[in-house]
């Protein structure tokens, strides 16, 4: 149903990612294996492709704007039953040096959030 790209399996480009995005990271993987019993090993990656089920699956149920986005994909899929299938992949430095939209602390915040949140009842 879902294939993930897994930067944190896969290569990682010197400065591709910094020290404080790669704690981050591995701290909420961490978190999201805990609390869903997932083998999943990069909850944050952007990298998804979807079958058809999963789109539908997501197209009404998806809330987040921002970053805590890939969270909630996680849950969800998790919570459907759907399969996911992560492949390493190859993590480069931005071609054109541009700045990352994410902002560590407060994107954090909301991606913990998400994770707790999904763990309440009534929330599909």
């Amino acid at each position: 149903n879902i294939v993930v790209g897994s930067r944190l399996n896969g290569i990682r480009n010197n400065g591709s990612m910094s020290v404080l995005r790669l704690i981050g990271n591995t701290f909420f993987t961490i978190l999201a294996r805990i609390l869903y019993n997932t083998h999943l090993s990069d909850i944050c990656s952007g990298y998804w492709v979807l079958d058809r089920k999963a789109r539908k699956i997501f197209k009404n149920k998806i809330k987040a704007e921002g970053f805590e986005i890939e969270a909630e994909m996680v849950i969800l899929a998790l919570k459907n039953n759907l399969r996911v299938v992560e492949v390493p992949i190859q993590y480069k430095r931005r071609l054109d040096a541009s700045d990352s939209k994410l902002n560590s602390i407060r994107d954090g915040i909301k991606i913990a959030i998400t994770l707790f949140r999904g763990k309440l009842p009534n929330n599909n």
